[in-house]
């Protein structure tokens, strides 16, 4: 799950240890053909050269790697959960009315083992950290919390390798998968090219991020096709192991001028207290609360579903592990489609102003689309298709992020993507809790979840028409206040 003031070309082209700044002779020629001077627009960077220039494509292979190796490991998980939880039955197999009556119990009963580990992960310990890790990178710089997403993002893959290798049961692999999932490395990837690209090109930069782990989950589940189960564990661990080393490689995107000041043992109160007016200070900004409110709600449900989603599969398809490969496949390229192609498209069409339509028409489409899912699940092929759409939200969380990221001087970066990625870690931990219980809450409509998804985005949308057009820029507390501490301190 996640931002600078525009800067000049020059500045940019001296940002992140990048390249020079260049125009092409076409580009010259055709200028000085037409007779007309270079606007600033004009002279302004295209996404691509800028992404390269100013070295932001730098994380790029990191969350590839990320994608490729933890979606290696996701077809397994599903099933052997619910095989942890039937006493070592295969449910996947349209069982006899005897087991089919222990798989639906062993689902249910997974779903809530899985649930109350990802709200103690996400809710508490994600909850914490990601908004003291984000005020950390503003004055330490992103590159050590680069290095720490990639460890962190590699916890799921060595766990399910341990599991697989028999060290250890699912049981006891889950709270470490769980806890890798919940400090990963996309977060610290945002603030990182918020620092490198301008304004005009943010939004398009989060897509291409979201795109490139949607990239890496198309080719991994692939890995299944390969020898066994702890081949595959094997495979992935090894990927996030190059993802570890590559992260050392990284250079720092936050220059020192930029940096908010170390502080010295004297400071460390009155430091400590502005941290926290800075964090509550987010709840003056309307616009502020109301992505937030979208983030929660878009989080929440996406969550909820996919914990949810293997064993409602299960029950209602009859997916195998095969086929749960297959459906992440389909939601990558679903993704892909949405980051790469309708979200550049939207963007060239859209104007600025008009942003917060493309998330309440999103958000609608999504509600009918979960409708659709808890009714038309039965054929795997209808199933596979319904769910892959439903990942077209993320053209709402783009958008989202763009809008905040535009709105955040580059002195709160981190703070602001860290407060964010802490609600978005609360609703990722009352989530599954939340949909277990209505999993179980009607047996005999295991799709019942969907429907509430459905409810929700609906007002996700309600909320989008609240942003209207005009994005003023979020304040947070202590932006001036430098030499009143200074002046604190010397009296």
């Amino acid at each position: 799950m996640f931002r600078l003031k525009t800067l000049s070309r020059r500045t940019l082209s001296g940002s992140c240890g990048s390249w020079r700044s260049w125009r092409t002779g076409s580009e010259s020629l055709l200028d000085s053909a037409e007779g007309e001077p270079i606007s600033a627009v004009d002279d302004e960077p295209g996404f691509v050269s800028e992404v390269l220039r100013t070295g932001a494509w730098r994380v790029v292979p990191l969350l590839a790697l990320t994608g490729v190796g933890f979606a290696a490991i996701l077809p397994e998980l599903p099933t052997a959960c619910t095989s942890a939880f039937s006493g070592g039955r295969d449910c996947a197999s349209r069982p006899s009315p005897s087991d089919g009556d222990a798989c639906a119990d062993a689902a249910a009963a997974c779903i809530q083992y899985q649930s109350w580990w990802l709200l103690l992960n996400h809710s508490v310990i994600a909850f914490i950290l990601a908004p003291l890790f984000g005020k950390a990178s503003d004055r330490i710089g992103r590159k050590p919390f680069l290095v720490l997403g990639a460890l962190c993002s590699a916890l799921p893959c060595w766990a399910v390798l341990g599991m697989t290798s028999r060290v250890f049961d699912f049981k006891a692999a889950f709270p470490i998968i769980s806890f890798g999932a919940s400090l990963g490395s996309f977060s610290p990837a945002l603030a990182y090219v918020s620092d490198c690209v301008s304004e005009r090109h943010r939004t398009q930069t989060i897509g291409l991020l979201m795109g490139t782990l949607l990239f890496g989950v198309i080719f991994g589940p692939h890995l299944t096709r390969l020898g066994t189960s702890r081949d595959h564990a094997l495979a992935a661990s090894a990927i996030l192991a190059i993802a570890v080393v590559y992260s050392l490689t990284i250079p720092e995107s936050l220059p020192p001028q930029k940096r908010e000041v170390s502080i010295s043992p004297a400071k460390g109160r009155i430091q400590r207290t502005r941290s926290l007016k800075q964090i509550a200070s987010l709840g003056r900004s309307r616009l502020f609360v109301v992505l937030a409110s979208i983030a929660f709600i878009g989080s929440i449900t996406s969550e909820g579903s996919q914990e949810i989603g293997g064993q409602f599969l299960i029950l209602v398809a009859g997916f195998t592990p095969r086929d749960q490969a297959n459906l992440i496949t389909s939601i990558g390229l679903s993704g892909m489609l949405a980051q790469f192609i309708l979200l550049p498209l939207l963007s060239r069409v859209v104007k600025r102003e008009h942003e917060h339509l493309l998330i309440f028409g999103t958000n609608l489409a999504m509600a009918a689309v979960n409708v659709a899912i808890c009714f038309c699940s039965e054929n795997k092929a209808v199933a596979i298709a319904l769910q892959s759409l439903s990942w077209l939200s993320l053209i709402s969380f783009s958008i989202s992020a763009g809008i905040l990221s535009r709105a955040t001087s580059s002195r709160h970066q981190g703070l602001v993507s860290g407060v964010i990625s802490a609600i978005r870690s609360q609703a990722y931990g009352c989530g599954p809790v939340l949909y277990s219980q209505l999993f179980r809450w009607i047996p005999y409509l295991p799709g019942f979840p969907y429907l509430f998804s459905g409810a929700m985005m609906v007002a996700s949308a309600a909320l989008a028409l609240c942003l209207g057009g005009a994005h003023h820029e979020i304040e947070v507390a202590g932006d001036d206040d430098d030499e009143e501490e200074n002046a604190l301190l010397v009296g």
